[in-house]
Parts: C-alpha cells; structure tokens; sequence
C-alpha cells in the first residue's frame, strides 16, 4: 500500500471520528506522525509490518484501550508505554523485545498482556 493510500486511512479516521485504526499488513517501517494527533483512538491495530520503533509519541494516545503491534521487528518499548492508563490489551507477540520497560506497571487496566515469541530476559 502506498503513503497516500496510508495517509487516506488515517485522514478517513480522522474525518469521522472512528475510535479504531487497522493500519495492520501495510509494510510500514514506522508509524506514521500523523497518528498521534488522533488522541481519541481507543484502539490502534500495527500487526505484521516492518516497524522497529514505537516512538515516545505513543504516549500522546491516553485513549487507547488496545494495542496490537504484533510481528513487528520491534526490539524495545518505550517508557512512554505507562501514560496509556486505559490499555487493557497490549499484544506483542513475535516482535523481538529483549526487555518490557518498568512503566508497564503503570497500567492498572492492563487484563491482556501478550509477549509469546520474544527474547525476552
């Protein structure tokens, strides 16, 4: 899929207000900036890209209930992951996260927390 046609799904979110965004199997390398005024989202699906970095931003998203960022060659978390004090999913398996940073303790909410397939120590 190309930028534009990625950037029409997000403008589309936008638009009507949609609480979901499936940006899943696109072949993204990064998350697109755009995402992170979208601070209504309650659920952000990034399954089976090539994105290696979950920037910081994420943290701008306080909507989110779940996050699914599966099968991406994501080899940390950032800190940030601990502001989204209403996730009750986060799915990460086959990633290859090494570590979870301590914030994820944060997140009272958290019921689902799913890390299959990682190095994780």
């Amino acid at each position: 899929m190309s930028n534009n046609e990625v950037l029409d799904r997000i403008q589309y979110v936008a638009k009507h207000h949609s609480l979901i965004l499936d940006l899943s199997e696109l072949g993204l390398s990064s998350i697109p900036d755009e995402i992170y005024s979208l601070t209504y989202l309650e659920e952000l699906i990034l399954t089976r890209n090539n994105i290696q970095i979950i920037p910081s931003s994420i943290g701008l998203l306080k909507n989110l209930t779940s996050l699914e960022i599966s099968a991406n060659p994501i080899r940390e978390l950032p800190k940030e992951i601990g502001k989204l004090e209403k996730l009750k999913l986060l799915g990460a398996i086959r990633c290859q996260l090494e570590t979870i940073p301590q914030e994820i303790g944060r997140l009272s909410k958290l019921k689902r927390l799913f890390l299959g397939g990682n190095s994780i120590e």
